[in-house]
Formats: C-alpha cells, sequence, structure tokens
C-alpha cells in the first residue's frame, strides 16, 4: 500500500499526509508547481523521485525565483525519504488477537454494567429499536428481569473487580437500567441498588437510567435519593414528538411534559445537575426546533441522535428512509446555521469526526497520558472500530443474555445467566472473538481508512460467510484522499474549529 495521500481542498491548498511519518504537511505552491502535484494526482513516489538530493536543475522556474524553489526544497530533503516511499504493510498491524488473559483484565476492570429491566414498555414509539423496522432483536414478551439474575451478574463482577488484575480499586462502577421502559421493573432497581449498598466494596457505585419520563413522577424520591443520573428520551414539542406514541397510536407528549415538569419543580438542582435529554432526529422534527424548544423549557441542549439504520428490516427499508433525517442537513436548513452550529458544537457528527481525524492524524493530539508516553506505533491490534469484548460495558438482557452491548443484535451473545448461576468463560469468549474478527480482518489489511474505522463488527452480516468481502467504509488510495480532503476542507472553511476543539473537547 502507498503510505503517501495527497488531498486537494476546495480552495486549491494541496496537503500531504504520510502513514509512516504520521504527519500532514501543507504543500508550498512552488513545490506544487515543481513536482507537478496538481497534474500527476496520486504518483507521488514517482516524481518526487525525479528530484535528486543535491539540488534542482531546472531551465524554467515558472513564476517563482531560484531562491524562492531552493529554499522549498529544503525544506522537502528533511522528510525522510525512505519512509515516505516505502510500502505500508497494515497486514503485521492488524493482526493482534483477543486472549483468555486479555478478557480476564478486561472483566476485571469493566466500569459499566447495564440491566435490560424488562422488555416491556408503556410506549409504541414508531422508530424504537425494539421496533418494526428492526428485526435483530429476540423477540418482545413483556418479561421482567428477575432480582436474583441481576445478583448472581454482580456477585460474579464482584470477585472480578476484587481481583489483582483489577488496576484502580477505587474507581466509579456506572450500574445503568435500560429497557423497555425500566421504570416498569422499578422494584428491581431499588433491590440492585440496596444490594449494592449494603455489600462493604472498595469500589464506589453511581446509578443512571434511560426513560421516557412516564413513571418519573410517582418513582422521584428514589431516584433523587440515589442520585440517579437520568438520560429522558424526548423528541421535542407535541408535534416533534409525533412518533412516540401509546399503544393505542395516542400521543404521549402531554403526559411525558407533566412528569419532566413534577421533577423539575419539585428538585430544581437534581434536575439542572443530574437530568439530560436524548431526541431522535426525524421527518417531525428539526435540529433548530429541537435546540429552542429545550432551551426555552428546560435550559438544556439535548444530545441529537438520527434513527439507526443498522439492523433495517428489508420489507422496511421503504418506510425507513422517509422518516429518516441527516443531522447536517438539518442543521443547514435552520435561519442562522453559523449562530446554531456555536451553540450546539460538541452535539455534531461533524465535530464529532474533525475530533477523530485530529486525535489521528495530526501526529501531535492525544487523549489520555499513555498515548502520550509510550508509543503504539509496533502494537498489534485487532481490526474495525469494534471494542473489545466488555471493554465500554456489560450488557445483561431480561433473557440472561451476557452482551457487550445494548445496541447490537441480540444474537451475538457471550454468556449466560440462568438458575445455575453465570455461564461466561474467558476463554470461550476470546475466541468466539477472535472467529468474527477473522471473518474480516483480511479486507481491513487493504482499506487506508483502518487506522480511524467506526465500523462495529456485530452490526455486520457475520452468519454464514467463512470471510467478509464488503464493509460499508472501506477506503482505497483515491477515496481515503478525498475523504481526507473533506475534512481538510471543512477546517479551511472554519478555522475556529480547531482551537474550540483542542479547548473545550480535548483540553476542558
Amino acid at each position: 500500500m502507498n503510505p503517501t495521500i495527497l488531498c486537494k481542498t476546495k480552495k486549491g491548498n494541496t496537503y500531504l499526509y504520510n502513514f509512516n511519518l504520521n504527519q500532514f504537511v501543507l504543500v508550498h505552491p512552488v513545490m506544487v508547481h515543481l513536482l507537478g502535484l496538481a497534474k500527476s494526482g496520486a504518483n507521488l513516489a514517482d516524481w518526487l523521485e525525479k528530484c535528486p538530493a543535491e539540488g534542482i536543475e531546472l531551465e524554467n522556474y515558472g513564476r517563482f525565483g531560484r531562491e524562492e524553489v531552493a529554499y522549498y526544497y529544503r525544506k522537502y530533503l528533511l522528510f525522510d525519504r525512505n519512509n515516505l516511499f516505502s510500502e505500508m504493510e497494515k497486514g503485521e498491524k492488524l493482526s493482534g488477537r483477543i486472549s483468555k488473559e486479555d478478557v480476564s483484565s478486561i472483566l476485571s476492570n469493566v466500569n459499566d454494567v447495564v440491566f435490560e429491566t424488562t422488555d416491556g414498555c408503556n410506549l409504541n414509539c414508531k422508530y424504537c429499536a425494539f421496533g418494526e423496522y428492526y428485526g435483530n432483536y429476540d423477540k418482545r414478551e413483556k418479561k421482567y428481569l428477575d432480582f436474583s439474575m441481576a445478583q448472581k451478574m454482580l456477585d460474579f463482577l464482584l470477585d472480578f473487580w476484587q481481583s489483582p488484575l483489577n488496576r484502580s480499586h477505587k474507581a466509579k462502577i456506572n450500574i445503568g437500567f435500560y429497557g423497555g421502559e425500566p421504570l416498569m421493573n422499578v422494584d428491581l432497581m431499588k433491590k440492585v441498588v440496596d444490594y449494592i449498598k449494603r455489600k462493604e466494596l472498595r469500589n464506589s457505585f453511581v446509578f443512571r437510567l434511560t426513560t421516557n419520563a412516564l413513571l418519573v413522577e410517582r418513582n422521584m424520591d428514589f431516584l433523587v435519593e440515589n442520585d440517579f443520573g437520568m438520560l429522558i428520551s424526548l423528541d421535542g414539542d407535541k408535534e416533534n414528538n409525533g412518533y412516540r406514541v401509546f399503544h393505542d397510536g395516542s400521543e404521549a407528549h402531554e403526559e411525558i411534559l407533566k412528569n419532566v415538569l413534577a421533577l423539575k419543580n419539585r428538585y430544581p438542582t437534581y434536575f439542572e445537575r443530574k437530568v439530560s435529554f436524548n431526541t431522535v432526529l426525524h421527518n417531525k422534527n428539526s435540529v433548530e426546533g429541537v435546540y429552542r424548544y429545550f432551551k426555552k423549557n428546560f435550559d438544556k441542549i439535548p444530545l441529537i441522535s438520527e434513527v439507526s439504520p443498522i439492523g433495517i428490516r428489508h420489507d422496511k427499508k421503504e418506510e425507513f428512509l422517509n422518516i429518516y433525517r441527516n443531522t447536517e442537513e438539518s442543521l443547514a436548513l435552520a435561519k442562522d446555521p453559523m449562530a446554531l452550529e456555536k451553540e450546539i458544537f460538541q452535539r455534531l457528527s461533524s465535530i464529532r469526526g474533525l475530533c477523530s481525524i485530529i486525535n489521528q492524524y495530526s501526529g501531535c493530539c492525544y487523549t489520555d497520558y499513555s498515548g502520550l508516553l509510550y508509543s503504539t506505533k509496533d502494537v498489534k491490534r485487532i481490526p474495525t472500530g469494534t471494542c473489545l469484548p466488555f471493554s465500554k460495558k456489560l450488557f445483561l438482557s431480561v433473557n440472561g443474555k451476557i452482551m457487550p452491548c445494548e445496541r447490537i443484535g441480540h444474537q451475538y451473545y457471550y454468556g449466560m445467566v440462568d438458575e445455575q448461576g453465570v455461564h461466561l468463560d474467558a476463554g470461550e469468549v476470546a475466541q468466539k472473538a477472535n472467529h468474527y474478527f477473522d471473518k474480516i480482518r483480511h479486507k481491513c489489511t487493504t482499506c487506508y481508512k483502518a487506522d480511524l474505522c467506526s465500523v462495529c463488527i456485530y452490526n455486520l452480516k457475520l452468519d454464514g460467510a467463512t470471510e467478509l468481502n464488503t464493509c460499508p467504509e472501506f477506503m482505497n488510495h483515491e477515496g481515503f484522499s478525498r475523504y481526507q480532503a473533506s475534512w481538510l476542507s471543512k477546517l479551511e472553511e472554519h478555522p475556529e474549529y480547531y482551537p474550540r476543539i483542542m479547548d473545550e473537547v480535548y483540553i476542558s
């Protein structure tokens, strides 16, 4: 693979990026002129090699002076030309595998455990991840997770948390409750909270839930007393919220709002500190309308999510596309997009994309001290952007399935909890995960975007195929050049983004 990429932005500037050096360089017009970058496309090695190390012999310097040409050519010579031209081999870098020991270490340090309290819900939202558009989840049968199942899972993890493999015995552990609507099984939540509080543990625990708020008022004393972090799903005003309805099809906005205001009025400090909102963007609302509604009514800026395109049933694709809306396109329709963008800066997918680009390709940005102090250049890693099993969270479904996340298909579980106990073997987890990654590894080794992959392997069609030959984010040399150019063009158009990202995202 060619390690050097040329990117030409909308403003006509040319940049050189080299994977071996991990550097972006703005190519001066002098070098563009001399080396024919604008005409030679991606054949960088061919025309750079024509320039002798001892100097440039040209009859015509064009519109540039001899001294100017010599100055910028000397700057080019500062590059390690072997790195510029040596082939890039991703096969070795992406040959990492997961071991039994890796899984044991991860389980000892998992700091986010989520219980699916019930698969029942008091709403029937059109775009629900467990609704009519999707087909990658277990049948919803209005089950309730029994406390004995949650207790077995906690006891299993407590042994790991107290083991020598736990790197920080004082780390906070998040206990989350999910659904369905989790407050429909509030008895389970109370028992879990009480059980943890009665244990003498070195770790501290915090609690959170995702809720539609319909049962908040009757349970708010318990939630406030235990300082729950609360994420409320609401799409805006009554019209905006049109897809969030009761099972008989009647609107739910007024009842949701009544519960939210009851909490806000009785516990204003808690509401300000611990309550946030999530909005799903669709064809009945807009980024601007959502922002104004939540700012006016609650002085908060919600998380704005697009309807998930993962797992859509084939017979529902056309209907799905009718309600789907893109965040950036919706933002562009606002009366003053620039002003709105400043207000919701960190909520935008484009800003998160820029953060990833800066972090991965700037060569001088680190998200933690380990990245700064320890080189990862020669570290072998698994392919795709998939999290290692349980490295971000552990999810226990209402059916007792132990999964690495609540957002993936229920067929991808690694263990079970039943009446006999917890069945989760670190060696089997590693073996199954490696089996999944081996199906896509060959494709990743020829992908130029492999270092910035956001694909979760559990969202690909793993069943049946020995090897996966398609990937939605695969990029060849030319595709990656266009991809980088689009982000560089964005930074050139909005130079104020870079300092904001550094100050508000990485520093704050």
